[in-house]
């Protein structure tokens, strides 16, 4: 660090480092594709378009245990994240809105983090970063590149970087001196 005084600045210093998703109640959030399609819930809520206009699904890694390379690859993970930010008066007649109103039967909306929302279902928009770093390392240290941006879970912190500046982070954060 010494040497290095003057030349090495706080990650903070050149990237954005956030927390992904703290849902309050992963149990209505995060549902398999399967589980999407049997409730009938509406593409919009679970898929977004990409830069090219073709809908993908909300993706999201919950745990680094879901991952079996340091590439996060959407076709390893097992839950898409519902992304509504609708007014209930704009979901009249959606199958999402049922699902909402089963939610608060179930007195989801009553749980702390969902109760601190204006709306309860709603976890606000967000660009998912390219680098994800697991909050706890258990078993392995282990840093995420992640292409596909896949949100994250409030397991992992996303770093995010321009996209001219993401491999040298990305090297530097897996690298030996960085550990």
């Amino acid at each position: 660090l010494e040497k290095g005084n003057g030349k090495l600045v706080p990650l903070k210093e050149v990237a954005k480092v956030r927390r992904g998703f703290t849902t309050g109640v992963n149990e209505f959030f995060y549902l398999t594709e399967e589980e999407i399609k049997r409730r009938g819930i509406e593409k919009e809520f679970w898929m977004h378009e990409d830069a090219t206009g073709n809908r993908i699904p909300n993706y999201v890694i919950r745990s680094p245990r879901e991952c079996k390379s340091v590439i996060v690859k959407p076709e390893d993970l097992k839950y898409r994240v519902l992304m509504i930010h609708k007014d209930r008066r704009d979901l009249k007649g959606t199958k999402v809105l049922k699902y909402i109103q089963e939610g608060e039967r179930k007195q989801f909306d009553k749980r702390p983090t969902c109760d601190s929302r204006e709306r309860w279902y709603d976890l606000g928009t967000r660009e998912p970063g390219t680098i994800l770093v697991a909050m706890i390392q258990a078993y392995r240290h282990i840093i995420f590149f992640n292409p596909s941006h896949v949100y994250p879970d409030h397991n992992l912190f996303e770093i995010l970087v321009d996209e001219k500046n993401s491999a040298f982070i990305l090297a530097t954060l897996v690298s030996s001196f960085s550990m």
